[in-house]
């Protein structure tokens, strides 16, 4: 994204670019994956259990950012394939938590590697600093979403006036 001097930037030219850069990456990542029989769901699923041992539903859901549904149906897929299994809490036994079999494990561990070499391979071009860079812009852009109403006001009412201006403009 070349820009010329002198003119703003384009914040819908930058948010594409990196939107687009994040699908390509995403995309080689699935299909990185799916040579073991994952998608990214439930990679993450299975990266979550391994940091964790058994996790109830709820705590997948939270550390994955997927739905309680969603997570219902990898889990019902990863436990077909024996790779988790669903245990119920001796605490509580409404709270159904979910742990990782050996075969989990196995198929995780080759999983882990391929994506490590992926991720070393996309990110060796750049140093330490830039990689920090990297991260803490792309947290500060994340941390946005946690302003959902602010935003959606702010959205609805340029929506609105651009309505009004069209509706003017006739």
């Amino acid at each position: 994204m070349a820009r010329q001097e002198g003119r703003p930037i384009d914040r819908v030219e930058v948010w594409r670019t990196i939107s687009d850069s994040w699908k390509k990456l995403y995309r080689q990542v699935e299909k990185n994956l799916s040579g073991l029989g994952l998608g990214i769901p439930e990679f993450r699923i299975l990266r979550t259990l391994h940091d964790s041992d058994d996790s109830p539903m709820a705590r997948l859901s939270s550390e994955t950012l997927l739905t309680q549904a969603a997570i219902t149906a990898i889990v019902d897929r990863l436990e077909g394939d024996r790779l988790v299994v669903r245990k119920r809490s001796n605490d509580d036994r409404r709270v159904v938590k979910i742990g990782m079999t050996p075969k989990g494990e196995k198929i995780f561990s080759e999983a882990l590697k391929a994506h490590r070499l992926f991720t070393e391979e996309m990110l060796q071009s750049l140093n330490d600093k830039e990689l920090l860079q990297l991260s803490s812009l792309m947290d500060k852009l994340s941390r946005r979403d946690r302003e959902p109403l602010l935003r959606e006001r702010k959205v609805a009412n340029m929506v609105s006036q651009q309505s009004g201006k069209a509706a003017a403009a006739r």
